[in-house]
């Protein structure tokens, strides 16, 4: 988790943490399950954030920053050539359903 400064994607590390692939979900699977660290988090610090302290934080080693583009069609080819699909229809249901608006029965 990064704060927010001037720059796109430039502040300080606050957090950092590994999501390990589970190789029988597909990509899109675990693409909530990465916010998900980050959302918990900011929930524990949002006490002292409203009352104006800044979590711990270190700067950015920017040695380590990439970005990636929308995949061309070899790079998708090689993704699923490892084994990862990009979606299983199971894994929409799931993600769909954890994020349904309940409404009153």
């Amino acid at each position: 988790m990064r704060q927010i400064d001037h720059g796109i994607d430039t502040g300080p590390v606050i957090s950092t943490t590994r999501l390990e692939a589970d190789r029988t979900r597909s990509l899109f699977w675990h693409l909530p399950r990465l916010c998900q660290p980050g959302v918990d988090l900011f929930l524990k610090e949002l006490t002292g954030l409203a009352e104006g302290r800044r979590p711990a934080h270190q700067p950015q080693d920017r040695a380590q920053r990439c970005y990636h583009t929308t995949p061309t069609a070899r790079e998708t080819s090689a993704f699923q050539q490892m084994g990862f699909p990009f979606l299983h229809e199971s894994d929409y249901a799931e993600v769909v359903h954890h994020f349904r608006v309940k409404g009153p029965h």
